[in-house]
């Protein structure tokens, strides 16, 4: 059996699906979290959300990519970084055979976060 590597539809799908079901749980994480980047864990790649996603961006310059997603019932963009199983493995020492995973990081700086966000998110 040879590799296939996931579509990008496949994966956006594999966001999508996860955020759905765990979107008020993923929110209040990220409201509490200024020192931890939190990794969620679709297979072939881990996506972090808002505060982790501008941290995981610090911490690693070999993102695969940043996303702004527009949700129907969120009034404000929801932003998130995706990075591979195999960096995320080089980050940390932790087991990665999880569904979460969570890195410690540096203390969020408030206003960098901000004005990145504003930056995402401004046409």
């Amino acid at each position: 059996m040879s590799y296939t590597p996931t579509s990008g539809m496949e994966n956006l799908q594999r966001i999508e699906t996860l955020v759905a079901a765990n979107l008020s749980n993923i929110l209040k994480k990220e409201n509490e979290n200024d020192s931890h980047i939190n990794l969620y864990n679709l297979g072939d790649f881990w996506v972090a959300f808002e505060n982790s996603a501008f941290q995981l961006e610090q911490l690693s310059d070999n993102l695969d990519g940043t996303l702004v997603m527009r949700l129907k019932n969120r009034p404000f963009p929801l932003i998130l970084n995706t990075i591979s199983d195999t960096k995320v493995r080089s980050l940390c020492r932790s087991n990665t055979h999880k569904d979460f995973l969570q890195i410690p990081a540096t203390p969020l700086d408030k206003e960098s976060f901000r004005t990145w966000y504003r930056d995402f998110i401004t046409p």
